[in-house]
């Protein structure tokens, strides 16, 4: 299946002021770890959640919900940043961790700057969130 990208765009110095600031409030050891989307041409934002089926674990619910709904190119971005999101209620495990990790990994083209992050976001009760935010190659 050939996916068009349909990210959704940030445009606009605020939006990409907003969000530094949403992702270095949720985790302090992002703080300054994004200023180089100050300098980027075209950002895109992808949130996927975790909405699982029955009997399916959140990362197996990610990893669907990637496949089926994120539609987007990954060869069109060189620089990708990750923030794994979960609710200290219903903690990350260390396995769903690592495998969400590697499903990052495995999302990225060759060549590509990978960066992953934790924070908390009790918003989600059980769920777990993946925020991807991609960086364009013409930065």
């Amino acid at each position: 299946m050939n996916k068009k990208d349909v990210s959704n765009k940030i445009v606009g110095k605020d939006e990409v002021e907003r969000l530094i600031s949403d992702y270095e409030h949720k985790d302090a050891g992002m703080t300054g770890k994004l200023s180089y989307l100050r300098d980027a041409g075209t950002i895109a934002k992808v949130r996927i959640f975790s909405f699982p089926e029955d009997g399916e674990s959140r990362v197996s619910a990610i990893e669907r919900q990637y496949k089926e709904y994120a539609l987007m190119k990954p060869g069109n971005y060189t620089r990708f940043t990750f923030c794994i999101e979960y609710a200290m209620s219903h903690p990350l495990m260390m396995d769903e961790e690592q495998r969400l990790r590697n499903f990052c990994g495995s999302i990225i083209s060759d060549g590509s700057r990978l960066s992953v992050y934790t924070a908390v976001n009790e918003s989600l009760e059980d769920k777990t969130s993946l925020p991807l935010l991609p960086v364009n190659r013409d930065m």
